[in-house]
């Protein structure tokens, strides 16, 4: 695997499970991440909250609708190096997405 991609997935992860409380998910902040995570690999990861929606239906009939943060994704890239056709190389970047659960 590419030294940087190991780079960067150890960086994220300690990020995650170090800075972040997962028992108050309201608090975390997509922005704060971005920023701390961009000092950290140097480029700005891509963020995605991604919810899951219920409602609940009391026995009056009423409801409410619940939203809960499951996961956190986490794209950022890596360049690999490929023969360009001339003997030399190119650096191609490379995506990587990564989910982090939260319940």
């Amino acid at each position: 695997m590419n030294e940087l991609r190991q780079f960067k997935e150890k960086a994220i992860n300690d990020y995650i499970s170090n800075n972040l409380d997962f028992e108050k998910p309201e608090k975390i902040n997509p922005k704060q991440i971005i920023h701390e995570l961009k000092k950290i690999i140097h480029e700005e990861p891509g963020i995605k909250l991604n919810y899951r929606n219920e409602e609940l239906i009391a026995e009056g009939g009423s409801s409410k609708k619940v939203e809960t943060l499951e996961s956190i994704t986490i794209v950022f890239t890596y360049e690999v190096q490929q023969p360009d056709g001339r003997g030399g190389y190119i650096n191609i970047p490379m995506p990587v997405e990564k989910e982090f659960l939260i319940s």
